[in-house]
């Protein structure tokens, strides 16, 4: 699946929940005007008995999947976008991280070449 199609499928279920939740809530209304209620009535209260709507289209979508890797998306975006907007934080922040994967990477190597290895010369070989 393309990125392009993976967002339209997104929108159409977006759009299918939308309809569903609007259509339990007409559903509902029209339940309540038939038993006597005023439009206006019905539509509060069966608002108010199905609970907030925001709430249940959020469960919907975690039961849908891949909520985590949407979120993980939008860390990383909402991350490049702070570090685009402050240069010189985002230059002190990679020359720290160079120098430090650099000095991990000398000393790690000196310990392997200078311990590890004459250690290991000297277990026999089984």
């Amino acid at each position: 699946m393309s990125w392009l199609s993976g967002h339209f499928g997104k929108w159409k279920r977006e759009k299918e929940l939308e309809e569903e939740v609007r259509s339990h809530l007409e559903m509902a209304a029209r339940e309540r005007v038939a038993r006597g209620e005023t439009m206006e009535e019905a539509k509060r209260m069966a608002r108010r008995e199905f609970g907030n709507v925001g709430l249940v289209k959020e469960t919907t979508r975690d039961a849908w999947g891949g909520r985590r890797a949407e979120e993980f998306v939008e860390d990383v975006r909402y991350g490049l976008r702070t570090l685009r907007k402050k240069p010189g934080f985002t230059a002190v922040t990679v020359l720290t991280l160079a120098l430090g994967i650099g000095a991990n990477t000398a000393i790690f190597s000196f310990v392997n070449a200078a311990l590890l290895e004459s250690y290991r010369s000297r277990i026999p070989a089984s």
